[in-house]
């Protein structure tokens, strides 16, 4: 029997859905927050409430793997999302509204958001890996240095091109460490 490893991303922030107070590194891997909005157009694609922004490439099928840096934030909101997922006004998360996402609030916890919030007894990672896998219709939470999953939300089918996700929170805290898309080193550990 073969296992199927995860394909390895390293993706890139698409500008063109980032909201206006999001500042992005030149290599599109960095979303840092920023007290004043860009000059930016707005647009259908264009998160205008939510600090956000989507991967620019999305997913339809196979498995696949990124890990997103959070060390030092203060809270975050980081996953995979579905590119029809609502983008304007106050966000609601969890699968059946096209986020798949776990969230660390001001206060220090983590959860996840399955429709309800579901709090996560995990230690708090510094890298999260996300692993989306159609098949199987799982999008599975992964404490990256340390190798153990947080948390995985199955039940509902996996539809559409589904993009990585980040939210900084609106934090007036601008001294915090951006959320990083790091490159990933090996997802060989995922086949166990």
């Amino acid at each position: 029997m073969s296992i199927c490893v995860p394909t390895s991303e390293w993706p890139r922030f698409d500008a063109n859905t980032a909201h206006r107070r999001l500042i992005l590194s030149q290599d599109e891997k960095e979303a840092r927050t920023s007290l004043f909005p860009q000059p930016v157009p707005d647009s259908l694609e264009r998160y205008d409430t939510a600090i956000a922004v989507l991967g620019k490439d999305g997913f339809d099928s196979g498995k696949h793997y990124w890990e997103i840096g959070v060390i030092g934030r203060n809270c975050y909101v980081v996953g995979a999302a579905r590119a029809s997922a609502q983008r304007k006004g106050i966000l609601r998360y969890g699968p059946s509204a096209g986020y798949w996402v776990i969230q660390k609030n001001r206060g220090s916890k983590l959860f996840a958001s399955a429709d309800r919030l579901v709090h996560l007894q995990a230690e708090e990672p510094s890298v999260i890996g996300v692993q989306l896998d159609f098949k199987n219709n799982k999008v599975t939470f992964y404490n990256a240095e340390k190798k153990l999953e947080i948390f995985s939300f199955t039940g509902t089918e996996l539809q559409g091109e589904i993009h990585p996700f980040v939210e900084t929170c609106s934090d007036t805290n601008l001294n915090e460490p951006p959320l990083i898309l790091k490159k990933t080193q090996s997802t060989d550990w995922l086949k166990q």
